[in-house]
């Protein structure tokens, strides 16, 4: 819960910090993404339930600011480049593309994990 109210604040803020003109949302990306970098090597250090729930809330956060960041640079490209009648159609399939990925991923690492030919066991 802490993850899914913090990725929705994340999103609002980062929309809201890209509107000021405070951070491009390219650096806005780059920024949230080298910030979640940290956060993660941090994460051994955490020993309290305190401390993982303030990495959640952190990394939720950062989530929400790479999602927003990369939808805005999606529409930028797709505005720039695409002619008016077809941007909502190129838009979809951008989308539709990203969720076959996004879809066939998690079960290709469950193959990989349970498989022999992907294990590092000797």
């Amino acid at each position: 819960m802490a993850f899914g109210l913090s990725d929705i604040a994340g999103r609002v803020l980062s929309g809201h910090i890209v509107s000021l003109h405070v951070l491009t949302p390219r650096r806005l990306y780059t920024v949230a993404a080298l910030t979640g970098t940290v956060v993660t090597a941090l994460l051994p250090l955490a020993t309290k339930h305190v401390h993982l729930l303030a990495v959640n809330v952190l990394f939720g956060w950062l989530e929400g600011a790479i999602t927003s960041s990369v939808v805005t640079l999606q529409l930028q490209a797709i505005v720039n480049t695409v002619s008016t009648n077809l941007q909502g159609r190129v838009f979809g399939i951008c989308n539709g593309v990203f969720l076959i990925f996004s879809a066939v991923g998690p079960p290709i690492a469950g193959v990989c994990t349970f498989s022999k030919t992907c294990s590092n066991d000797v």
